[in-house]
């Protein structure tokens, strides 16, 4: 799949994961980063990371290829010998540092700690919105 060249700062549209299969490294789109699509990319990582049996210190670095923002590419690439020395936990944390708005943490903690269920209805309907 070619690599997308509109960066971040051109679009408004949402970037997305894609992985065609666990075994495939997963791609993340040209676009707006939130906290769920960060997540999702981290969790198909780890599917990755598991189905390839992945060592701890390659895991990074196994998976930036699938970087498709050219913005999000340049900013590993400047500095890739020292992403690729950190540990995967670590360099999601600068990832969400780097790219998710300043207050992500709070606003999302406020919005669940203010969402409710109500009683009539099902509880995986308000788990899920």
């Amino acid at each position: 799949m070619p690599y997308n060249t509109p960066s971040q700062t051109t679009t408004d549209k949402l970037a997305t994961v894609i992985q065609t299969s666990p075994k495939h490294v997963p791609l993340l789109t040209t676009g707006k980063l939130t906290p769920q699509v960060l997540v999702n990319w981290e969790h198909a990582c780890h599917q990755y990371f598991k189905e390839k049996d992945v060592d701890e210190a390659k895991k990074v670095a196994k998976v930036t290829g699938g970087l498709q923002d050219e913005l999000i590419r340049d900013w590993y690439y400047n500095d890739a010998d020292r992403f690729n020395g950190l540990t995967w936990t670590a360099s999601v944390k600068e990832m969400r540092t780097r790219w998710l708005p300043k207050g992500w943490v709070d606003r999302t903690l406020t919005t669940l700690l203010c969402s409710r269920h109500r009683d009539e209805d099902p509880f995986e309907d308000w788990v899920i919105s």
